[in-house]
């Protein structure tokens, strides 16, 4: 029997989740919000029976036995380790925690009950270009690494009109926690590199603006930059995250090396040889990769829950 599904957070993505849950067969239990007039509405468009502001109330349903969070990321500590503590598998999402010793804390629950599925959702993982990028370096394509360059820029805060979570650096706001978190994961994913040394500067200019009304000041990062020098390398790895730029959102995950190089720009994979004439398209971004993909992770939470072990996760890479 599938485990009960209790959701904390609100938006767009649970409602994607909510989705791909029912599709793979999972019975949805419960939802949490902030504001007990947001979580009923949610309940009442999904179809869920109940819908409360109170994190207990969600944790202690004795019909839920996994835990999805993907709320404010200030809550997610406490919300995991409780989950942990009497018995429920749990999914969250990225940024994990606000600190180093938060994250210390959510990784001894998930230690101290090895039976349970404790899993941080990096969904960068899952995109079939990435996948694609990752096995091609790992063949030898671009050679030894030298250089990783990685650029993000967009405005963080188009479209809001209200003071959010996304404008207080102590919620988890900021570029630094909600997009440079997944730079970092990425990064280390498809080169199996990691950092031993890391030098940067982070910085909050924009901190009123007026289309974000309210009395409070914007206290979260809106450009970052940082260089990180990996272990067992001379690769180093420039990153940039910049709120400042207006227009189409640029993204671009650059990796080269001593016979070329790979480059991932907005879900296109992109590469070329030093003895080619041109650059190659690789791997063609598809509309529906991310639900394509969050399904398979879901479709793998379900084996495993039927099974009681841990599965590989299979995703498109052509």
């Amino acid at each position: 029997m599938l485990p009960g599904i209790g959701i904390f957070g609100g938006g767009q993505l649970v409602r994607v989740l909510v989705s791909c849950l029912r599709a793979k067969g999972f019975k949805v239990e419960a939802i949490w919000s902030h504001n007990l007039e947001s979580a009923q509405d949610m309940a009442r468009e999904l179809d869920i029976k109940l819908a409360t502001d109170v994190i207990d109330r969600v944790l202690l349903e004795p019909a839920v036995q996994l835990i999805v969070i993907a709320c404010p990321p200030h809550l997610h500590e406490q919300i995991a380790t409780k989950a942990c503590g009497i018995g429920k598998h749990v999914l969250c999402d990225c940024p994990p925690a606000l600190s180093l010793d938060q994250m210390v804390s959510m990784k001894r629950a998930a230690l101290n009950y090895p039976s349970l599925i404790t899993i941080l959702f990096n969904t960068l993982r899952f995109l079939p270009s990435f996948a694609k990028m990752k096995r091609l370096i790992a063949d030898g394509f671009v050679g030894d690494i030298n250089v990783i360059n990685c650029n993000v820029f967009g405005d963080c805060l188009q479209g809001l009109d209200n003071y959010s979570i996304v404008c207080d650096d102590l919620m988890g706001g900021g570029l630094l926690a909600t997009t440079g978190t997944h730079i970092i994961d990425i990064i280390s994913f498809i080169t199996g590199l990691r950092a031993k040394r890391v030098n940067g500067c982070v910085r909050n200019y924009h901190q009123i603006k007026d289309n974000v009304f309210g009395l409070r000041r914007i206290t979260s990062d809106d450009f970052v930059t940082f260089q990180m020098e990996m272990k067992n390398s001379l690769c180093i790895a420039n990153v940039t995250l910049n709120s400042h730029y207006f227009g189409t959102s640029i993204h671009e995950i650059l990796v080269c090396g001593s016979k070329g190089y790979l480059v991932c720009r907005s879900g296109d994979l992109y590469g070329r040889l030093l003895t080619s004439a041109k650059e190659e398209l690789l791997c063609g971004d598809s509309e529906d990769m991310s639900d394509n993909n969050l399904s398979a992770v879901i479709e793998a939470i379900k084996y495993s829950s039927k099974n009681r072990e841990w599965v590989r996760i299979k995703y498109d890479t052509n």
